[in-house]
């Protein structure tokens, strides 16, 4: 049966199933901060308080060598702080091995961490290599909140491929720790292929210690007991998942059927064997024992290869109960009902809370059966409706319709009360899966709380999803927040509310209490009051306010009278209140102002001018004297007037005047400026006119608006003075009348301008300036004249910079060129190059250039050669290999045996080959017959192959010229193959030797 399968990819959004008003919804995601590919972040999990530990079983390593360690895996250790989890640490041990698998199995409680490494191949001292041997690794929690490394545990009979450390446990006093293939029994006999055992450590002073090897009395070879194991504090569960069980009806094995042991621990602390337990269905490959649990009074097995509804691999749990003697009788079979095709692998990861069970579907699909829509995998809730075994059953289906298909959401479980932790060893990012996560799911209960609420009529209140404003049941769910139900069902009551109308009325002047204050205008007013049952009872008074009255009156009466008022006769003045009444028996108030006038004798003088009359005695009087006049004062009283009448005289006076125009004079009673009559009457002491009549002559002055310009440096007499700026200026002047002529000149100033400038020239160039051609350094003056008529001076600093000419001499070889006069010369002559110097003048290099001339050339004079250069430095060489010919420097030179020479000439530094002549006749070798040497194909373009009766010990290879192109040493062969593509075509000479004998051939290359 294979543990990992493939799967369609199908795309669905998921089931849940809800019993009991009890869901999961997720809270977080837990990543480790290093998650990289393939790490399997989720492999195994466990919790103990505010920790959760996880597993990574192949996540890579940095050994110290820096380098990387495939699979050796990690451990990650979360806290739950503040309501958030967080990554505190990641385990690691210090030695890393590749694929040792450290965190396949992790286990937590009080202050130890236990994290296995199945496939370790060291010891506890990391020496003494045994592949796959296991170890389990021990961590405590410090002082200072961190996990630190304690201690490294490997089996005292360890050896090769035992995988200790398959599965562990640890809990308050004791460790157990699964290793499925060791042959040995808890004696160390008796050895079976695989069967395995669990191995018991006690806490002994804060230190586990090895103290019993447990084995089954029926164990069998390839059980892998040991393969799963759970613990509480006096029971050990342990899973052998591949134990051959036999047919009851074929009575033939049945391979990985599976089986699970349960131990009790005594009252000595020793762990007894007690029970074997096997599922009634038992069936070849079931792999029964994969998974356990222990519940409060029960305990759960998975089994992954169980046929669930006939559909292979779908696997199921079997549920075992301990009704009697602390033994384990009932059972029950339960799976998914909506298992896939195959491979769903239900039962791959348990976990326990009290009676409450949760199972791992790592390939459970999303929807139900025959509707194939991808795997993700899911957890399936179990648990009790009843006291019955049969009332248990599958209450809830937990998926993530946000991962990826296959990525084994379910690898792992651990729960507690509130929360579910599901290990997702192949969830990823974006890119990638198989990193492993962690998921967090809140154990949702719905809370149903009963209220009474009450309105009164004409209200609303918002029930269920509504306004309501009648009697009535409404129910509303709510979301706390974590993401669960909470129901309120409200039982509403509409109270009713009351309206009473009334009719109030006061006079204007009085209040009445009503709509909370005390009111004194007419209208409608609101009281509202409160019934027994907490509503509106409002009164609603209609309040009319009857007018008041109050009259004021005004009486006069002169001194001496008297009128009624008040109640009595009055002579004083006073206010005098007399109260009546209206028909709507309200106050109508008369109120009387009595005034008492006086009667007056008022002696008075009175003074007019002559002319003047005034109306005393009943008659215009014009004349002094007393005269007495009776009058009636505004209030209607007596008033005499005696007056005393004075006549005074009046004076008329002419006068000339003159002013100029703008100036004014006061005449008339203002301010004049124009020429006229003016009257200004005076009084004289007595009060009377005294009329001044002035003729006014006005004088004209006069203004000349002027325009004038000067040049800047220039003046001109304005305004009194030497002006030099521009501007307005006024002269004033007198005309014979004696009035200003005022003279008004607008000045202008234009400028001059002086230039200063910069210029350059070459030696032999010139520039206009100063008036004429300049060839020097100085300083030039040119004045011109502006458009306004002023001077603008131009002053340029003049500097003439030299011109360059260099000689120089130089001479090449023949055949050689050099860059001269703008391009490559190759004859001797005189060549120009015009530079430009750093201020832009010409710098001239005047090179005479030379060619030497060397073309030697070898005569041939019986057997001695002449060089056609006598005066030069020979050196003649031996064409075969070019070497050097000691001692022969001169131009002459005699051979000592047959062969091609050549001379080299230098002659003023230039240096010429001669072509190489043959020299013939002197002597041939004894056993140059014998030797048979060829060249082919000749001629050639490209490939050919040298080939010798004797031993080749050396090939030369000379162009026309006899300079060496290639050589090639020690051949020690009798063919050698040589490629000339690389060459120019034409005349090469091929040089052999074999043994104490050159032989030369020439070759043409085409």
């Amino acid at each position: 049966m294979n543990f990992t399968k493939l799967l369609p990819v199908l795309l669905f959004f998921g089931i849940s199933i809800q019993v009991n008003g009890q869901h999961h919804v997720k809270d977080t995601v837990l990543f480790a901060s290093d998650s990289t590919l393939n790490d399997f972040v989720g492999t195994s999990i466990d919790k103990d308080g505010d920790y959760i530990v996880t597993g990574a079983q192949l996540k890579f390593g940095i050994n110290a060598n820096n380098d990387t360690v495939p699979g050796a895996g990690a451990a990650y250790v979360f806290k739950l702080s503040g309501g958030v989890w967080s990554q505190v640490q990641k385990l690691q041990p210090s030695k890393l091995d590749t694929g040792m698998r450290f965190g396949a199995s992790v286990s937590i409680k009080d202050s130890f961490i236990v994290v296995t490494a199945p496939l370790d191949d060291f010891d506890e001292n990391d020496t003494n290599k045994a592949n796959d041997a296991g170890s389990c690794f021990i961590y405590k929690l410090n002082s200072q909140g961190t996990w630190v490394f304690r201690d490294k545990i490997v089996a005292y009979d360890r050896g090769m491929g035992i995988r200790f450390g398959q599965s562990a446990i640890v809990q308050k006093d004791f460790l157990a720790i699964g290793c499925i293939n060791t042959t040995t029994d808890s004696t160390g006999k008796n050895g079976l292929t695989a069967a395995g055992a669990v191995y018991i450590y006690n806490l002994v002073n804060d230190s586990f210690q090895f103290v019993h090897k447990l084995t089954p009395f029926s164990r069998k070879a390839y059980d892998w007991f040991g393969f799963s194991i759970d613990a509480d504090s006096n029971q050990l569960l342990v899973g052998a998942p591949s134990r051959r069980q036999i047919d009851p009806f074929t009575n033939l094995p049945m391979i990985d059927a599976g089986g699970v042991f349960l131990f009790r621990k005594d009252s000595n602390g020793i762990w007894k064997y007690r029970q074997e337990m096997i599922a009634n269905d038992i069936s070849i490959s079931d792999k029964y024992g994969t998974t356990v649990a222990l519940g409060n009074g029960s305990l759960l097995v998975g089994a992954v290869g169980e046929d669930y509804l006939n559909i292979p691999d779908a696997g199921s749990v079997y549920l075992h109960f301990r009704p009697i003697n602390g033994f384990y009788y009932g059972q029950k079979k339960i799976g998914a009902n909506d298992a896939s095709y195959f491979g769903d692998y239900f039962g791959k990861s348990l976990g326990v809370v009290d009676s409450t069970y949760f199972v791992g579907s790592v390939n459970a699909l999303l929807t139900p059966r025959n509707s194939w829509h991808g795997s993700k995998g899911g957890v399936y809730k179990i648990e009790r409706n009843g006291s019955h075994i049969s009332n248990w059953g599958i209450t809830e289906k937990i998926v993530d319709t946000t991962l990826g298909f296959d990525q084994g959401f379910g690898s792992s479980i651990v729960a507690d009360s509130a929360y579910l932790y599901v290990g997702v060893q192949g969830s990823g990012t974006a890119n990638s899966n198989y990193h492993g996560s962690i998921h967090i799911y809140y154990n949702c209960e719905t809370v149903i709380d009963s209220l009474t609420n009450t309105i009164c009529q004409g209200d609303s209140v918002l029930l269920g999803g509504g306004y309501q404003t009648q009697s009535g049941t409404y129910y509303d769910t709510l979301q706390t927040v974590k993401g669960c139900d909470s129901v309120l069902i409200t039982q509403l009551v509409v109270n009713p509310t009351f309206q009473t109308p009334l009719k109030d009325t006061i006079c204007q002047g009085d209040s009445v209490l009503l709509g909370g204050s005390y009111q004194t205008q007419s209208g409608s007013f609101y009281d509202t009051l409160q019934t027994v049952k907490g509503c509106d009872s409002v009164l609603i008074t209609q309040l009319v306010v009857n007018p008041t009255f109050q009259t004021m009156l005004s009486d006069t009466i002169c001194q001496g009278d008297s009128v009624l008022l008040g109640g009595g006769y009055q002579t004083q003045s006073g206010t005098y209140h007399d109260t009546l009444q209206t028909v709507k028996g309200c106050d109508s108030v008369l109120i009387t102002q009595l005034v008492v006038n006086p009667t007056f004798q008022t002696p008075l003088n009175d003074t007019i001018c002559q002319g003047d009359s005034v109306l005393l005695g009943g008659i215009y009087q014009t004349q002094s004297g007393t005269y007495y006049d009776t009058l009636q004062t505004v209030e209607g009283c007596d008033s005499l007037l005696i007056t005393q009448l004075e006549v005074n005289p009046t004076y008329q006076t002419p006068l000339n005047d003159t002013i100029c125009q703008g100036d004014s004079v006061l005449l008339g009673g203002s301010y004049q400026s124009q020429s006229g009559i003016y009257y200004d009457t005076l009084q004289t002491l007595k009060g009377c006119d005294s009329v001044l009549i002035t003729q006014l002559v006005v004088n004209p002055t006069y203004q000349t608006p002027l325009n004038d310009t000067i040049c800047q440096g220039d003046s001109v007499l304005l305004g009194g003075s030497y002006q030099t700026q521009s501007g307005t200026f006024y002269d004033t002047l007198q005309t014979v009348k004696g009035c200003d002529s005022v003279l008004i000149t607008q000045l202008v100033v234009n400028p001059t301008f002086q230039t200063p400038l910069n210029d350059t020239i070459c030696q032999g160039d010139s520039v206009l300036l100063g008036g004429s051609y300049q060839t020097q350094s100085g300083t030039y003056l040119d004045t011109l004249q502006t458009v306004k008529g002023c001077d603008s001076v131009l002053i340029t600093q003049l500097v003439v910079n030299p011109t360059i000419q260099t000689p120089l001499n130089d001479t090449i070889c023949q055949g050689d060129s050099i860059l001269l006069g703008g391009k490559y010369q190759t004859q001797s002559g005189t060549y120009y190059d015009t530079l430009q110097a750093v201020e832009g003048c010409d710098s001239i290099v005047v090179t005479s250039l030379t060619v030497n001339y060397v073309s030697d050339s070898i005569t041939k004079v019986g057997n001695i050669l002449i060089s056609s250069f006598q005066n030069a430095i020979h050196q003649w060489m031996n064409c075969d290999d070019m070497s050097l010919i000691q001692g022969a420097n001169s131009f002459t030179f005699e051979p000592k045996s047959n062969g091609f020479f050549t001379v080299m000439t230098t002659i003023k530094g230039c240096t010429d080959t001669a072509q190489c002549a043959e020299v013939m006749g002197l002597g041939i070798n004894s056993f140059s017959a014998n030797v048979n040497v060829s060249v082919y194909p000749n001629p050639s373009n490209s490939l050919i192959v040298v080939k010798s009766s004797s031993r080749i010990e050396t090939v030369l290879i000379q162009n026309s010229l006899g300079q060496q192109v290639r050589k090639f040493d020690n051949i020690k062969s009798l063919e050698l193959e040589l490629d000339l593509s690389q060459y120019e075509n034409g005349l090469f000479f091929i040089s052999v030797k074999t043994q104490d004998q050159w032989i030369r051939i020439p070759l043409i290359k085409n």
